[in-house]
């Protein structure tokens, strides 16, 4: 695939709960104008009220930047709207910042897969049984929050513990013999991909949504596995990427990622925004970027072992 070129990667500023390094491969990099930072802080800012309006003030510690990507790349987020721009109160600083108000149809379900995909990193790492002290104070401290979720779910017809019995099941099919690690992600993609279409049937074609999510999950799991494969090997945890028989690992995996990348680049609505097209090409680099970081750390775990 052509077109991506690493950016300068900026540090990761998504609170990922208990270090699911799996979210928030999906943001813009430090390249970007003046004008398309501010573009993108005010939709960040936007989805971060929006997640303490309607699940509280902790809520938006669970704030994470894929949803917006997705957002963007499936033209379910608009233009940003400067009549719609007001200065508020930030949620966890003590400064002012700005916001889109009026926009509820697009930032309330974000806030909805924002905590959506922490509780499938959460219900995957379970399966590793990583369950200590850091993983119960989560469970204290977001309580209230995956409640008011579960609540909010059911009226969609969706009951969390269903959902969570269904990703579960998927998870497990990853652990089972398959030819390759697409072969094993492919239960969980399809089904996490259809719930994620579903939040968003009003961006258009909903064939463009499962295919842009879809996508996006496999990039997120393959560069989070080649990353953590040494980890993983030492600690006994589950790597999708164990077992693979065929070409050398990372290029396998860098193939893999680059065919999603371009798939997911074809799939997007076409735009005429200058800035929302900067942050989705500087999303691009970034993402390309954190796979070459994690090749690095790949191969340099198999010179040390």
């Amino acid at each position: 695939m052509t077109g991506y070129a690493p950016s300068d990667i900026i540090s990761t500023t998504d609170p990922a709960p208990e270090g699911d390094k799996m979210l928030g491969y999906f943001r813009p990099g430090a390249a970007l104008s003046a004008q398309s930072k501010r573009q993108y802080r005010i939709i960040y800012c936007s989805l971060c009220h929006s997640l303490r309006n309607t699940y509280g003030r902790r809520a938006a510690l669970l704030l994470q930047n894929d949803p917006l990507f997705f957002a963007l790349q499936s033209g379910f987020m608009p233009s940003v709207d400067e009549e719609k721009v007001i200065k508020k109160r930030c949620v966890m600083q003590p400064k002012r910042v700005e916001v889109l108000v009026s926009s509820p149809e697009v930032f309330e379900p974000l806030a909805d897969l924002s905590l959506i995909t922490v509780l499938f990193a959460r219900w995957d790492k379970e399966l590793d049984e990583r369950r200590g002290v850091k993983s119960r104070l989560f469970d204290t401290l977001f309580r209230g929050v995956f409640a008011k979720l579960g609540a909010k779910l059911r009226q969609r017809g969706i009951p969390l513990d269903g959902l969570k019995r269904e990703c579960m099941k998927n998870l497990e099919l990853e652990r089972k013999e398959a030819s390759n690690p697409l072969e094993r992600l492919e239960g969980f993609v399809r089904f996490a991909s259809k719930l994620i279409a579903e939040f968003f049937t009003s961006a258009g074609k909903v064939e463009r949504s499962l295919e842009i999510a879809r996508e996006m999950l496999r990039v997120m799991y393959l560069i989070d596995a080649l990353e953590d494969y040494h980890s993983d090997r030492r600690h006994g945890d589950f790597n999708v990427l164990f077992g693979h028989e065929g070409p050398n690992l990372a290029e396998y995996v860098e193939d893999s990622v680059y065919s999603s990348l371009e798939a997911i680049s074809l799939s997007g609505k076409f735009g005429t925004d200058r800035c929302l097209t900067e942050i989705i090409d500087s999303t691009f680099s970034f993402v390309v970027g954190k796979l070459a970081l994690a090749r690095e750390k790949y191969n340099k775990g198999v010179k040390d072992a």
